[in-house]
């Protein structure tokens, strides 16, 4: 037995279309923990990902989840910007220090110190105020000068640069503008304002399997390749955490994957089919490929598109999210995996 594209399609839009009473902050923050962590480099994403899930949300209703921290944003896995719950947020760290372990390493090539002492004391720089990129990089390397002089971090290339931000254990806030802009960022320690994590931190494999089952709950039907693709973790490491999560790898073949994995629990119902396609906004990368435009055909590219988001119809106003006929045009019908 195998998967089509179309199976694959309507089973896990049946996990990204939950069923959630009313339309505030609340709805919004329970919406979320529903369909997983979306991926924010554009900070608009998750706006149009929760309009396409809450009809009639209002743009204050979303900054309001915010603002109270019922959702949160941070750089996390794979590198990105990721709007997800509290909870959620503090295994994306643990994948996150996982993921990108060997990245930090060879950019900071510590002689005296570990990556844990790092963190440590970015978490401490950021502790009671929120950090500017520059100002979490000039700490960084003033950081190592003076616990670490024998080291030859390779901090002044792009790359480098990320580093000073790129901490899982920081939550990012817009520091002008509103949640739904591209304003400048800032960043503090989690742990402050969410509550101690140490307990997920000090557990890996725990964190782990709590990754994949997240994966598979909010996304899947899914391969290990998927998961792997999304995490930022090796292959083999999301290999050895499938089995006690999915059981063992017997289900369907998927279109172009060997295998593909659900978890017994998974909704076996179809979405409605004028569910709107805007949902790629939750786990694909900022950019909106032309099939989703509004007036185009049915033809799905391969691999991710160049358009830039800023091609998208304008879909906020200034009394909330607009009920745009144009973007509910376009049906679940047309959705395929893009990355």
């Amino acid at each position: 037995m195998a998967y089509s594209w179309d199976d694959l399609a309507a089973l896990s839009l049946a996990r990204q279309f939950p069923k959630v009473a009313g339309r505030g902050a609340a709805a919004v923050a329970q919406t979320v923990a529903r369909i997983g962590p979306i991926q924010a480099q554009t900070a608009r994403s998750p706006f149009l990902g929760l309009a396409a899930r809450i009809p009639g949300v209002r743009l204050e209703d979303i900054c309001a989840a915010y603002d109270e921290l019922l959702i949160v944003r941070g750089s996390n896995i794979r590198g990105t910007v990721h709007t997800c719950t509290p909870p959620d947020h503090a295994l994306l760290e643990a994948a996150t220090r996982i993921g990108q372990r060997a990245l930090w390493a060879r950019m900071l090539k510590l002689k005296a110190t570990t990556l844990e002492q790092v963190w440590e004391g970015m978490e401490d720089y950021a502790r009671d105020d929120w950090r500017t990129p520059q100002e979490l990089l000039v700490h960084l390397r003033r950081w190592l000068e003076r616990h670490d002089p024998t080291a030859t971090p390779a901090i002044d290339t792009t790359a480098g640069r990320y580093l000073g931000f790129g901490h899982g254990g920081l939550l990012r806030k817009p520091l002008k503008g509103g949640w739904q802009a591209q304003g400048a960022p800032g960043y503090r320690t989690a742990s402050v304002l969410l509550g101690d994590r140490s307990a997920v931190l000090a557990d890996p494999h725990g964190a782990l399997d709590a990754i994949v089952r997240r994966h598979l709950s909010a996304y899947g039907p899914a391969s290990r390749h998927d998961i792997a693709w999304w995490s930022g973790l090796a292959l083999r490491l999301v290999a050895a955490a499938l089995p006690p999560v999915a059981g063992p790898p017997t289900g369907p073949q998927g279109p172009d994957r060997p295998l593909s994995h659900h978890r017994l629990d998974a909704p076996a119902t179809r979405p409605p089919a004028s569910a709107p396609a805007a949902l790629v906004a939750t786990s694909c990368p900022p950019r909106v490929p032309a099939w989703m435009r509004p007036g185009a055909g049915d033809a799905a590219s391969g691999g991710c598109p160049t358009t830039p988001s800023s091609a998208w119809p304008r879909m906020l106003d200034n009394r909330g999210l607009a009920t745009s006929a144009s973007a509910n045009a376009v049906t679940s019908s047309r959705l395929r995996w893009i990355c």
